[in-house]
């Protein structure tokens, strides 16, 4: 609480002192839950403090931008607006049907491990929004995945190296084949779901990483369709 006090409105170090705060909350929440003395009111104490520390953080955002932040914006930005065209321009010629695009029906595909869905519109997906999102990851070092998501955190082509082969081991799989999946976390589901012109989180990867996410709405005809998120690292990381 006296970090939060003395941060003020707009200045880098004001950024490097915020994400500095998430690695302690976020320290705070993985030593509460290795403790056996683990008590509601500390979770929702650090609960309570995440979310004030998300809130500086997006107030930030929307008053200034560092460069390194603003480069990875303009990216998710431009995705989007490419993203959106393409679907539009589909549905005008016929090639998928609005309907099936903004169908929200996840239906489980049998036999899989974490659980993946198919909905009507995936595999069209999946023929239109790797040229969008891989030269993303391609020619920007820094960024870890570049994803298309729903309002529900459905992610239904996701980058090409984190849609390898399954398995069958779960623990290689879930890290390695994140496609077709429903990422409705704290993070993931607020990525598709927020109608900001940008919401920038930072928060520890469930693999380990110290990661900031990025995303913007994608609207298709004037509705609402989901949002694209880009993840990257810390710049002193990249």
């Amino acid at each position: 609480e006296q970090q939060m006090q003395t941060i003020t409105c707009g200045t880098q170090n004001n950024r490097v002192q915020l994400e500095g705060l998430f690695k302690d909350v976020e320290q705070i929440r993985q030593d509460l839950a290795a403790s056996d003395q683990q008590t509601v009111q500390l979770s929702q104490s650090a609960a309570r403090l995440e979310d004030q520390t998300e809130g500086i953080s997006e107030r930030l955002a929307e008053i200034s931008l560092s460069q390194y932040h603003q480069h990875i914006y303009e990216l998710a930005q431009n995705a989007a607006q490419k993203i959106s065209a393409q679907f539009e321009k589909d549905i005008e010629q016929g090639r998928i049907s609005e309907d099936a695009l903004f169908d929200r029906n996840y239906q489980k595909i049998a036999n899989t491990n974490p659980q993946k869905y198919s909905t009507a519109f995936d595999q069209y997906a999946d023929q239109v929004l790797t040229s969008i999102q891989e030269p993303i990851l391609q020619n920007n070092p820094h960024t870890v995945f570049a994803i298309t998501c729903t309002q529900q955190g459905y992610i239904p082509t996701h980058n090409t190296m984190y849609s390898q082969p399954l398995t069958g081991d779960y623990q290689h799989d879930y890290l390695h084949n994140r496609t077709k999946r429903i990422f409705n976390d704290r993070v993931g589901a607020r990525c598709g779901n927020h109608q900001k012109p940008l919401l920038l989180q930072t928060y520890i990867r469930e693999t380990g990483e110290h990661m900031h996410d990025i995303s913007v709405p994608i609207y298709v005809q004037g509705k609402h369709w989901g949002g694209f998120r880009i993840g990257y690292r810390p710049e002193q990381a990249a």
